[in-house]
């Protein structure tokens, strides 16, 4: 029996290869994985509320293994500690992230990543009335009301 997991293990083992051939011969009956994204770190994954979809660089990357297996892959967007435990629990297959200790006990990691994302930068006028709030500012907190704009 083909079951989530297995393909799941198999997919995760020949991305490198899928450009080089049929990795997945023999295998008939399509899969739907589900994937799990942070719905608010655009551009890297979205949620567009003019298209209803989940959108961005992440989404865009997985696609392009969308059509080269018997699979089909959705996107969804949560809160980014919802998208672990869903992909830790099994309720959904896939997320982007590093690797960590903590993930690696529950999920698969591809051995090559897809992209890797750069540190974020904030870029502030010298004369800004805020400038010595914004320096000292060591995290980024969004109120729950708030909402990313690609």
């Amino acid at each position: 029996m083909f079951t989530r997991r297995s393909f799941l293990t198999t997919l995760a083992s020949a991305i490198p290869a899928l450009a080089a051939g049929p990795v997945f011969a023999g295998i008939s009956e399509s899969v739907v994985l589900r994937g799990a994204h942070r719905h608010d770190i655009a551009p890297y994954a979205y949620f567009d509320e003019t298209t209803g979809t989940m959108r961005g660089i992440l989404v865009d990357l997985v696609n392009v293994l969308d059509g080269t297996g018997p699979y089909t892959i959705t996107h969804n967007g949560f809160p980014w500690a919802r998208a672990q435990s869903m992909v830790a629990a099994g309720s959904a297959d896939a997320f982007c992230c590093q690797a960590t200790a903590e993930r690696e006990a529950f999920a698969y990691f591809a051995p090559t990543p897809i992209c890797s994302l750069a540190p974020a930068r904030i870029f502030f006028a010298e004369g800004n009335p805020n400038a010595d709030a914004i320096r000292a500012a060591r995290s980024r907190r969004i109120s729950s009301g708030s909402r990313l704009r690609a």
